[in-house]
């Protein structure tokens, strides 16, 4: 886990720097999930699919964690998938 909480602080770091890359974005909410960092997962997922959502498919494996978590299918239906 410490590598995983490692990735998130570099990621952290990396979308106040880039805010607008959508693989930045999919990659943290991808590791807060792991973490279990569920609302914040939720914010980067939003963030990123409102800049891409059909790279959603690329990462969607990674929030197999989430798929009955209410809000999570929330934005899936918002975009459509």
């Amino acid at each position: 886990m410490d590598q995983v909480n490692k990735a998130i602080s570099v990621l952290k770091r990396a979308s106040d720097n880039i805010s607008d890359s959508v693989e930045i974005s999919y990659s943290l909410a991808s590791y807060l999930a792991e973490t279990k960092s569920v609302k914040t997962a939720l914010k980067f997922l939003e963030k990123a699919m409102q800049m891409d959502a059909t790279k959603y498919e690329k990462y969607a494996e990674y929030f197999e964690i989430l798929k009955d978590n209410p809000e999570f299918i929330q934005i899936l239906k918002k975009y459509n998938i």
